[in-house]
């Protein structure tokens, strides 16, 4: 995929899209982030994506909702970033899909416009098994027309080509994210002009 040509991905994926957004009950001119972690750990970098579509809407102007799938979550864990939500005002503009069923997850996926995975701990940016999240990330993306942001390290160094298929960022870095989230949806398609 070129990032320099997403007008495809909208209509590739215009309708299914639109299905799910439905489902999940999301507008379609929303600029929807997906960020799907097998568990939710500090070192999963949840708090950076957060932190990022916050900067997204408030410096960017973008119309920004994320969706965070998490496998697993610890109840401190979620209580931490529930709280970071709610003190960044964005509790509108979060959802939390705590181990849904795999149709959930299907319509998470259908419906994001990018996919974002920041891990920032030893383990979490390592070289996993070919299960982890940021491999999960990497194939979900080449499986469908939708860039993928990820922190420079590991599996998704080796799965995202930087600025085809996604942007490569540092990890822990909120305001490189926002930036390259607002590039994104700047050249993304509406979803409601996907087919005219």
């Amino acid at each position: 995929m070129n990032l320099h040509a997403l007008e495809g991905r909208a209509v590739f994926a215009g309708t299914r899209r639109a299905a799910a957004r439905r489902r999940l009950g999301l507008g379609p001119a929303c600029f929807v982030v997906l960020c799907s972690v097998l568990a939710g750990t500090p070192c999963a970098g949840i708090d950076t994506v957060i932190l990022g579509v916050a900067r997204l809407r408030q410096r960017h102007g973008v119309d920004g909702l994320l969706l965070v799938a998490l496998g697993i979550a610890a109840d401190a864990e979620l209580a931490r970033l529930r709280e970071l939500t709610r003190a960044l005002g964005m509790r509108a503009h979060v959802r939390f899909v705590i181990a849904a069923p795999m149709n959930a997850l299907r319509d998470c996926h259908a419906a994001a416009d990018v996919l974002v995975n920041t891990p920032w701990g030893s383990a979490s940016i390592s070289s996993a098994p070919l299960s982890s999240a940021p491999r999960r990330t990497a194939h979900a993306a080449a499986s469908s027309p939708r860039p993928v942001i990820g922190s420079d390290a590991g599996q998704l160094r080796a799965a995202t080509l930087d600025g085809a298929t996604g942007y490569l960022i540092p990890p822990r870095d909120p305001e490189t994210l926002a930036a390259r989230l607002a590039h994104l949806a700047n050249l993304a398609v509406p979803a409601e002009t996907a087919f005219q």
